[in-house]
């Protein structure tokens, strides 16, 4: 209905991206940056309280990837989430994650909390891989 429409276009307008005017727009017609966005918002709008980000920035370009990790850190904030972020991309884990989790074979292997991550550096991570 035009108030469901409505209550996504007020959403989609908060991503600043333009796409609120793009809601009848094939999924396949936008860029993946622009998908990608679109995903994450609607993984928040049944009010979830946790949201999973699986490798989010898999298949992005490095400019993408920025403006999509720095849109997810928007929206936990706005939405007041917790989040879970599976990356290799250890320049992401330091910089969104407030606790480091390095598992192995189904076990958690090293756990860094918020006081020691800060003051820890993505090459600092970089021997936990040898």
């Amino acid at each position: 209905n035009s108030s469901f429409k409505k209550q996504v276009q007020e959403k989609v307008a908060r991503l600043q991206m333009g796409l609120e005017n793009k809601l009848d727009t094939p999924i396949g017609n936008l860029s993946g940056g622009q998908r990608q966005a679109l995903t994450l918002l609607m993984a928040v709008m049944d009010e979830s309280k946790i949201l999973l980000l699986d490798e989010p920035t898999a298949a992005l370009d490095p400019k993408s990837s920025a403006l999509l990790m720095q849109l997810a850190d928007k929206i936990i904030h706005d939405y007041d989430l917790t989040a879970v972020l599976v990356t290799h991309q250890l320049k992401e884990a330091c910089a969104y994650g407030n606790r480091i989790i390095q598992m192995k074979e189904g076990k958690i292997i090293r756990d860094i909390g918020r006081a020691e991550k800060e003051k820890l550096k993505p090459e600092d991570l970089f021997h936990w891989f040898h």
